[in-house]
């Protein structure tokens, strides 16, 4: 498992307000096969998690982020080899939200640029890091090997 991590800090300003915030991208980089799809995000807002959908995905290496109906790209590639789950973090007095069910809208102008930079850049930095192979085989698969059999055996075939 590969991790980064990277921290934003700035001021917002909207007409006379200065409004200060914070971003934070956390990023794990697990490997996986070429071009797959097995990427998640959450996002939390003011340290709390957000109902809204977001998503992430990786196309031809180029990352893609999109939330409240919004989506930014970068043009640089990461490691097309890897698997990314991500947590993103803004805490600030003003988020602005889309909808009566508050979904944050996070690519809008207020912060987006701080917000690609700080995600795209520790996803980088995560898929660029060489894994290191243990030899044999990691307890989580040797335990997905013996699952099925576990749990045939204690349920009596499925009937309980």
């Amino acid at each position: 498992m590969l991790e980064a991590y990277k921290k934003v800090e700035g001021i917002y300003t909207d007409e006379e307000a200065k409004l200060p915030f914070i971003v934070e991208a956390w990023v794990i980089a697990k490997d996986a096969p070429k071009d797959s799809d097995y990427h998640n995000i959450s996002v939390i807002t003011n340290r709390t998690p957000t109902l809204g959908q977001s998503q992430l995905s990786v196309n031809s290496g180029r990352p893609r982020f999109t939330s409240g109906g919004c989506y930014r790209s970068h043009g640089k590639e990461v490691n097309r080899n890897k698997s990314y789950s991500v947590i993103l973090a803004i805490l600030s007095p003003y988020i602005p939200i889309v909808s009566s069910g508050k979904m944050p809208q996070l690519l809008n102008g207020t912060y987006d640029g701080e917000i690609i930079d700080a995600l795209f850049s520790t996803m980088r930095k995560a898929g660029a890091a060489t894994s290191k192979k243990k030899p044999g085989i990691s307890l989580l698969d040797a335990g997905f090997l013996c699952m099925e059999e576990a749990y045939n055996k204690v349920s009596n075939n499925g009937q309980y």
